[in-house]
């Protein structure tokens, strides 16, 4: 999976939101290859909640790139 684009200062890289641990506070769900359409996950809670919204969902960790 470990696909990755770069929007607006940030790296987007696809994971595999059900071997994730951790903290969910850098994560987001969005249309596959379109950054600009995430939404912050901001709990365990809302995963699946807005799968429905996208054609394609991917889950995706947000990192800052370094300037």
């Amino acid at each position: 999976m470990s696909k990755s684009v770069t929007y607006d200062g940030d790296t987007y890289t696809e994971v595999d939101i059900n071997k994730v641990d951790g903290m969910m506070n850098e994560y987001v769900v969005m249309e596959k290859g379109k950054p600009e359409t995430a939404y912050v996950l901001y709990g365990w809670d809302e995963v699946g909640l807005f799968d429905h919204e996208f054609t394609n969902p991917v889950y995706a960790r947000v990192t800052e790139v370094k300037r």
